[in-house]
C-alpha cells in the first residue's frame, strides 16, 4: 500500500524567489491508518526525506446536499463528514510536520470512486457566487480549527466551461484565508494550492482546464 504520493512542487512563489529553495510535496492519505497493513502518521519519515509540505487527503464534499425552496444547495457546511476534523492521526501529522518545518494542507476532493461526484459538486459550488462564499468561509473555518496551514484543491478536473468559475472560486478562498489568517494569533500566511493536469483528460467535458 501506497501512503505517500512524492513529488517536486512547482511554484512562482514571492516567498520561493526570495529563498531559491525547491519544494517537496507529498500526499499522506487518512485511509492509510486503517490499512492492512497500517501506515501511520508517526511512520512519515521526516528525518529522512526533506518534505516542505504535506497534503492530508482527503476531505470530501457533502455532494447529498438537498435542494432549498429557492434551489440552490447551501455549502456553509458543506463537506461529508467532520471526521478528518477529529482524527487523532491528522493531529499527529501536523504536530510531527511543525516539528520538522514542514507545512500541512488539507486536500478536498479527490479522485477515484468519488471523482465525478466530487467534480459535479466543485462544479455547483464554483458556478454560484454565494455558494463559493459559504464554502471560502467553510474551509477557512475547518483550516484554523485543525491547524492547517491552508488548502488544497482537488477538483479533477475543471473543463474549459469552468475555467472562469473555477479561477472566481479560487480567489474566493484567497481571499478567506487572507482574511483568517489575519485573525490567528500569530498571524499566519495560509496557503492555497490546487491540483490542475498538464494535458486534457477524457473526463473533461470540453477540454482540460488551461
Amino acid at each position: 500500500m501506497v501512503a505517500l504520493w512524492c513529488g517536486a512542487y512547482a511554484t512562482t512563489s514571492a516567498q520561493q524567489a526570495e529563498d531559491g529553495r525547491k519544494r517537496l510535496l507529498a500526499y499522506y492519505a487518512m485511509w492509510t491508518k486503517d490499512g492492512n497493513p497500517s501506515y501511520t502518521a508517526s511512520e512519515i519519515p521526516f528525518g529522512k526525506v526533506r518534505f516542505t509540505h504535506i497534503l492530508h487527503a482527503f476531505l470530501l464534499l457533502d455532494e447529498t446536499l438537498k435542494l432549498d425552496k429557492a434551489g440552490r444547495r447551501s455549502y456553509s457546511e458543506p463537506f461529508r463528514s467532520a471526521e478528518m476534523g477529529n482524527d487523532p492521526d491528522g493531529r499527529l501529522l501536523i504536530s510531527r510536520a511543525h516539528v520538522h518545518g514542514v507545512k500541512v494542507l488539507i486536500s478536498i476532493g479527490g479522485g477515484g470512486v468519488h471523482m465525478e461526484r466530487q467534480a459535479n459538486a466543485f462544479a455547483d459550488i464554483a458556478h454560484d457566487k454565494t455558494a463559493r462564499t459559504e464554502f471560502a468561509s467553510a474551509v477557512g473555518k475547518f483550516v484554523a480549527e485543525n491547524g492547517y496551514d491552508g488548502v488544497d484543491i482537488d477538483w479533477e478536473v475543471p473543463s474549459e466551461l469552468d475555467s472562469k468559475a473555477c479561477i472566481d472560486l479560487m480567489s474566493a478562498l484567497h481571499d478567506e484565508l487572507v482574511t483568517v489568517g489575519d485573525k490567528l494569533r500569530p498571524k499566519r500566511r495560509l496557503l492555497i494550492s490546487m491540483a490542475i493536469p498538464a494535458f486534457p483528460f477524457p473526463q473533461a467535458i470540453s477540454g482540460c482546464y488551461s
